[in-house]
């Protein structure tokens, strides 16, 4: 193992359960993890197998001591993260001095806030890394179906048609999946996210508004084009899969190691219970 693939990182957690599963991805790579927690965010609580520390997003100064006590020169940023208002950020003297970036950064909506800390972070001599670069394992790395079922012709035919309408939306920066159906993008993901996409493809199948005429539809998610994947990296898991049931599609197909499979084993059990494909795009 060389030096870099054994050398501590840091993971910088939001909330959900994907921080935790990158940090135990890392663990079983062979790095010593430090979890640092995002006040308000991350439940400590869940991380009591890993040193950790919480910081609010004003303790920028305390978070770098803590990374250079350690010897952590890579981080990864991963979770949600509950946007504070900007007068409720109490700087500690670590960010004084970069508080007219972050200030600019926070006016940039969620990425633009987190683009404004990792490159304040990246100054100050960590280096950001998408959670994938050091959990690798926890995306499809062979394209092709990693479950009991395969896409049909149809169904491959409705997988390449969403890939190729989120190339074209890319530039607008809309969401990254799309529903395909009968041949025709029937949802596109907005700001309210994939679950709440698959709830209303739902309630469209139960009120008559789309009809099961052919396989049942697709879900296609991928990232956008040029996404800085370091922010915000595309993931499925087992609730993905029971919408998806839900919303009467046959599938889900995720771009070949840029997706995060979640929960992998109970997501593809899952998806092979309910009769569903998941499929990696080459």
């Amino acid at each position: 193992m060389d030096g870099a693939a054994s050398a501590p990182v840091a993971i910088i957690a939001g909330s959900g359960a994907l921080p935790l599963e990158v940090a135990n991805s890392a663990t079983r790579a062979g790095r010593q993890v430090f979890m640092a927690l995002l006040s308000g965010s991350a439940d400590p609580a869940h991380y009591a197998g890993f040193e950790y520390a919480e910081f609010g997003l004003g303790q920028l100064g305390a978070l770098l001591k803590s990374l250079r006590q350690r010897g952590i020169v890579e981080a990864s940023l991963i979770g949600g993260v509950v946007r504070p208002g900007l007068a409720d950020i109490k700087p500690d003297f670590g960010l004084v001095r970069h508080w007219a970036e972050l200030a600019q950064a926070f006016r940039k909506g969620d990425d633009g806030l987190l683009s404004g800390i990792i490159a304040i972070l990246e100054n100050q001599g960590i280096k950001v890394v998408s959670a994938l670069a050091i959990a690798p394992d926890l995306a499809v790395t062979v394209a092709g179906p990693v479950t009991t079922r395969h896409p049909t012709r149809e169904a491959l035919e409705e997988i390449a048609l969403g890939l190729k309408l989120m190339a074209a939306l890319s530039p607008f920066d809309v969401g990254q999946c799309v529903v395909v159906s009968d041949g025709r993008p029937v949802a596109i993901e907005g700001a309210e996210g994939t679950d709440a996409m698959l709830q209303r493809v739902a309630d469209m199948r139960r009120t008559g508004r789309l009809k099961r005429e052919s396989g049942g539809g697709v879900l296609v998610k991928a990232p956008k084009i040029g996404q800085n994947m370091r922010i915000d990296i595309p993931a499925i898991g087992p609730q993905t899969v029971r919408n998806a049931a839900d919303a009467g599609l046959q599938g889900i197909a995720i771009a070949r190691e840029q997706v995060l499979l979640a929960d992998r084993a109970a997501t593809i059990a899952l998806a092979d219970r309910l009769g569903l494909f998941i499929e990696a795009t080459p």
